[in-house]
């Protein structure tokens, strides 16, 4: 009964997370949708910094896979007049103070995956990381067209 109950807290913070996005980025002219394939575990959500760079209305897609888990402090830095897409595979995991930059790209993380603390991944083009590969602590990648990491 209480791992429901923790469960269930869990999916209302969440689903309330993403509202509360997604109305914040409308504010900025920016569209956010969210495919999840279920609700991840998580230290604390992620924040989403907006910022207006771009000419015109721009948007994120962010697509979580399953038994994912996001770590305290992240952030998701997005430019809301570029088109950026944050899709996450099965069972990725973020450590800590992890930021994410979907500036006009793709970060696309595959399955079993770990992000360590303090990475900040950057994306103008195709941030494409493989099935197991672990980016270390400290670590910035910044793909201005298309940089691979990982196994494929």
């Amino acid at each position: 009964m209480v791992v429901r109950s923790i469960h269930l807290v869990r999916t209302v913070r969440f689903r309330l997370w993403a509202l509360t996005t997604w109305v914040r980025l409308r504010r900025h002219g920016c569209r956010f949708t969210l495919d999840c394939a279920e609700t991840p575990r998580f230290y604390g959500l992620p924040y989403v910094e907006p910022d207006p760079v771009g000419p015109g209305p721009g948007s994120l897609h962010l697509k979580i896979g399953r038994n994912c888990k996001l770590g305290r402090g992240m952030i998701l830095d997005i430019h809301t007049g570029k088109h950026g897409v944050v899709d996450i595979g099965d069972r990725v995991s973020f450590m800590s103070r992890v930021r994410l930059m979907p500036w006009g790209g793709t970060i696309r993380l595959g399955p079993d995956m770990q992000v360590r603390e303090a990475s900040e991944l950057k994306a103008n083009g195709l941030l494409d990381c493989g099935e197991g590969a672990m980016i270390g602590r400290h670590t910035t990648i910044h793909a201005h067209t298309h940089v691979r990491v990982g196994r494929f």
